[in-house]
């Protein structure tokens, strides 16, 4: 089994971080060798929360939650 290599986040350089900002992928080494490639993806919504909440309410249209809470359980 390969060990596992760590580095130190606050260790990675200023140019790297602007490379890693621009998209571009960055190597980061130990010991003069290449242990891995970071490469930053901007961030996606999952789901759009516009689209689930009109879904939600067209399901719900018609129901009256004020009995449905009295119901007797």
């Amino acid at each position: 089994m390969l060990r596992m290599a760590t580095i130190d986040a606050s260790r990675i350089t200023r140019a790297a971080l602007r490379d890693l900002q621009a998209g571009r992928p960055v190597k980061l080494t130990r010991e003069g060798k290449a242990i891995a490639a970071l490469r930053a993806l901007p961030l996606r919504p999952r789901f759009n929360p516009a689209a689930e909440l009109a879904a939600i309410r067209k399901a719900d249209k018609g129901d009256d939650w004020a009995e449905f809470v009295a119901w007797p359980a």
